[in-house]
């Protein structure tokens, strides 16, 4: 009997091993805004700032996601927020823009078309120009199985575990007009609602602007 117990323990202990030492999901890929790939496992510190036409700063990751296969991938993101120090976090992605606080969170679910980058869209907000400000935030890719049969992805049962990396968003409370990136400088793309619907025109309210640069932003219409 003791035997068997042993080798029951080895057996589990071996599996335990194997889980531990199981291979990064690659299909899907950090990258930076050259298409460069962020090593899973990387530290990145990210002080892209933009002045937002609501009326404060925004330091944005400068994260993009890239498919290197040659066929559609389901994704989410799974969001570790570490610390936040006198700033607001938001995370658009895949559209809809949410307010993220200190612990873990799931992004929304959606497809990544090979050769089309997408922003992670992870911003920090500053109300006020002279604070400083920063963020420390653990990001995950985990790719599905993908079902187009009913028109719309949808996420399958089989999960792969990719990347994973630290982005550290900082705001040092210098930021004057010249040292910023003018949201509007760029050509708009897409425009959403805070739900996430495309429009064909600009609607009354808050307005999610997609630019041809990778930014987003939220723009009030009266």
């Amino acid at each position: 009997m003791k035997k068997i117990f042993t080798l029951c323990l080895s057996m589990m202990m071996g599996c335990m091993v194997a889980s531990a030492q199981a291979p990064v999901d690659e299909v899907l890929q950090f990258t930076d805004s050259n298409g460069n790939v962020i090593a899973d496992g990387s530290n990145i510190t990210s002080k892209e700032v933009a002045y937002n036409p609501m009326g404060y700063y925004e330091v944005s990751s400068g994260v993009y996601l890239k498919n290197t296969s040659d066929k559609v991938a389901g994704m989410e993101l799974q969001v570790n927020v570490k610390s936040v120090t006198n700033g607001d976090l938001t995370i658009c992605f895949p559209m809809q823009c949410v307010g993220i606080g200190l612990g873990q969170h799931t992004t929304g679910f959606d497809a990544i078309y090979p050769g089309n980058p997408r922003d992670i869209m992870l911003h920090l907000g500053v109300a006020d120009d002279n604070a400083k400000a920063s963020a420390e935030v653990e990001v995950q890719i985990v790719r599905y199985d993908l079902d187009l049969s009913g028109g719309m992805p949808e996420k399958g049962e089989n999960s792969y575990p990719g990347s994973k990396i630290t982005v550290n968003l900082v705001y040092d409370g210098t930021a004057g007009i010249n040292d910023v990136t003018v949201a509007g400088d760029s050509k708009e793309v897409a425009r959403y609602t805070l739900d996430g619907r495309k429009l064909s025109a600009p609607q009354k309210g808050i307005n999610i602007v997609k630019y041809a640069d990778g930014r987003t932003v939220k723009v009030v219409e009266d």
